[in-house]
Formats: structure tokens, sequence, C-alpha cells
């Protein structure tokens, strides 16, 4: 449990360091709303990267700090606010809805439950608290790029903070995150 609030301590660490008191309060309840769905206690996956309890919102925390070292690279014309908020909530849709979670714990680990699309998940969890513009939701729903159904619509419409989410998802789930010997 230890673990499950130091997580969630840095979540707001960074949403104080970038947020205005405003942004701040709702990002706070958003928070406590993800801590009731699970989402400081999920795995980041079944068995590809973080595969463990409170792996999802770790993968989270690297995606929106790896971005944060894109953004200050690559200096795109748009908010940090809006690469740190994608950052931290892109995957929330692995949760899956109240009372059917993304991924059920077994006795030999954990396998897929609630079978929607967790971009899509994530739009409607976000969309619960707020009004996300279509940059955010352009970033979100294609955040895995090519590596999903939906990347046809990406090709050649790609947008700066669609991009940025992208790298830093790849490279934290490549690189960072803990991965199987055998994937």
């Amino acid at each position: 449990m230890n673990e499950v609030r130091a997580i969630r301590k840095e979540f707001e660490d960074i949403i104080h360091q970038f947020f205005s008191n405003e942004q701040r309060e709702k990002l706070l309840k958003f928070l406590d709303y993800l801590d009731e769905l699970g989402f400081f206690t999920a795995p980041a996956s079944t068995k590809w990267h973080n595969a463990f309890d409170g792996g999802l919102a770790q993968h989270s925390l690297n995606v929106a700090k790896v971005a944060i070292e894109l953004y200050s690279v690559l200096k795109p014309d748009i908010p940090i606010q809006k690469v740190v908020f994608v950052g931290l909530f892109h995957d929330v849709g692995k949760v899956g809805l109240y009372n059917n979670p993304t991924y059920v714990k077994t006795e030999e680990g954990y396998k897929k439950g609630c079978r929607i699309n967790h971009a899509s998940l994530s739009l409607y969890h976000l969309s619960k608290f707020f009004d996300l513009d279509e940059d955010e939701i352009h970033a979100i729903l294609y955040h895995n790029g090519l590596y999903d159904g939906l990347g046809d619509e990406l090709k050649n419409n790609e947008k700066p903070l669609t991009l940025i989410l992208h790298w830093a998802d790849m490279w934290v789930s490549r690189f960072i995150d803990e991965r199987r010997s055998d994937s």
C-alpha cells in the first residue's frame, strides 16, 4: 500500500509543478476517481510491460517524464501542460469499466477482461471530468500509432502532441518499463 501512495504522490507532485490551482483541483478529483477504479494497483499489460500490480500508474509516470524531456528538446508550439496531461492519463482506459476491469488477476497472472479499446475507454473516463480539445483527443486516441487498428487513420495526419506521446509511450514500454524476457 505504501508503493501505491508513493506513486500517487508522484502524480500529485507533477500536477502541482505544471498546473494552475484551478486545474489542480480538477486533476486531483480525477485522481480520486482513478483510485476508486483501481488505476494505482492495475498492471500496464497482461504480459508485455509492467505486468504487475501498480504497473499502469508507474508506466504513466514514466511516459509523462519522457514526454516532458522530448518537449524540452523539440520545443513544439504547444503548452507543456498538454504534454504532461496526455502523458499521465493516456492509458487510464486500461482500468476498464467499474466492476469490469481490463486485466483480471488470476493465479497464473493477468488475463483480459473488458474488451473495449483502452484508448477509447481513456477518452470515456477523461470526458467525465475534462473538456478535451481536438489535439488531446487525437493524441490519446492514436498514441499507439500504427500498432493498433486505428493506425490507418493516423497516416499523414500526425500532430506534434500525438507524436510526442507516441514516442514517449513506445520508448518507455520498450526500454524503461519492466519487460518479460520472452517478449
